[in-house]
């Protein structure tokens, strides 16, 4: 047994079926066990490596001054928090990893399933029956991950001689809620005594006219989802950058005042009641937090308008960054060497 699979075989087997379901849905071939145990045993491995570098700079950094006791203290502090980060950075990551894979697939083989349906339709109307129509149509090349899908879905339904038991294959291998619906639907119709080809081509021009809808309002929201990116990406670290230097300016007033004055206090207080008082050293981290999580909801709210899902939002999430930091640390630039020559704080 190896030590991937040993690890896995720790979580319930519940939870290990939720899993196979969703690598079933990713197209991930892989054994569930392995799978989560690789996670597992990633997650600990980087985890006891941060974990074990903060022994290593208590036991080895030099304490002489107060310099270095300083040092040594912010290092353990970032090592520590970058081992209980490990704990839930890895799994999310491998968790994104499939839940991506997964919703490319849907995306890929809803765009396809009218098309396939029409196909069936027409072949059977040809003179063969439900289940050989099936099968053709899913030997089509054109068809990609559902034709895919649909030969694996063929080997269910030839022992039974029924289309929807194909149907009903499929949809336990792709997480779509049209597919999903569809073979139902189709079941039930069958049963009941509906004329299978009409059933085909009328749930293909329901879809066809869905996934238009969808284009359709994607191309619609285009605007809205740039005015989005502008504000979160360009925006946002302006007017930050811009409060920023404000700060500073601040900052200089009141360091000139205490040298006026002869006093030495290092920090800005509000003048409001009661008196605010307020640490530089933490303004710009939390600076940064803010783009961070004003970047990450940007682009799942991009993801939602694009794809309906905020999965797919989530690529944007690094541009965002990018661009934001861009925009700030040129703005910040600009506006602290504008303060320079100015003549500001001086």
């Amino acid at each position: 047994m190896s030590i991937y699979k040993f690890f896995g075989n720790i979580l319930p087997e519940s939870f290990i079926a939720k899993v196979e379901k969703r690598l079933i849905y990713a197209g991930v071939k892989d054994v569930p066990e392995i799978w989560v145990g690789r996670i597992i045993v990633l997650t600990l491995l980087l985890t006891a490596v941060f974990g074990l570098s903060t022994l290593v700079v208590q036991t080895y950094a030099p304490t002489a001054s107060v310099t270095f006791q300083s040092l040594t203290l912010k290092l353990t502090s970032i090592f520590w928090g970058l081992a209980v980060l490990m704990l839930f950075t890895i799994p999310l990551i491998f968790y994104l990893h499939i839940t991506m894979l997964s919703a490319i697939r849907v995306e890929r083989a809803e765009s396809e399933f009218p098309d396939f349906l029409y196909n069936i339709a027409s072949v059977i109307r040809g003179g063969m029956t439900p289940v050989q129509a099936f099968f053709l149509s899913a030997k089509t090349k054109e068809f990609g991950i559902l034709g895919k899908e649909a030969r694996k879905a063929y080997e269910k339904a030839i022992t039974t001689g029924m289309i929807s038991v194909a149907f009903s294959s499929m949809a336990e291998r792709i997480d779509s809620e049209y597919i999903r619906s569809f073979a139902t639907f189709f079941k039930r119709a069958v049963i009941s005594g509906g004329k299978i080809v009409e059933l085909l081509e009328s749930y293909a021009d329901y879809l066809r006219d869905i996934l238009f809808l969808k284009k359709e309002l994607k191309q619609r929201t285009t605007n809205y989802m740039i005015f989005l990116g502008m504000i979160s990406a360009v925006i946002m670290p302006f007017l930050l950058s811009l409060a920023y230097t404000y700060i500073l300016f601040s900052q200089h007033l009141v360091e000139a005042a205490n040298i006026q004055h002869g006093t030495t206090n290092a920090v800005i207080t509000i003048g409001m009641q009661p008196k605010i008082t307020l640490h530089l050293s933490y303004l710009l981290p939390s600076i940064f937090i803010y783009m961070l999580l004003s970047g990450l909801l940007t682009a799942a709210l991009i993801g939602v308008l694009r794809k309906g899902r905020i999965i797919f939002g989530l690529k944007y999430a690094l541009l965002v960054w990018f661009t934001s930091f861009i925009v700030f640390y040129i703005s910040l630039m600009f506006l602290t060497g504008f303060m320079g020559m100015a003549g500001i704080g001086h």
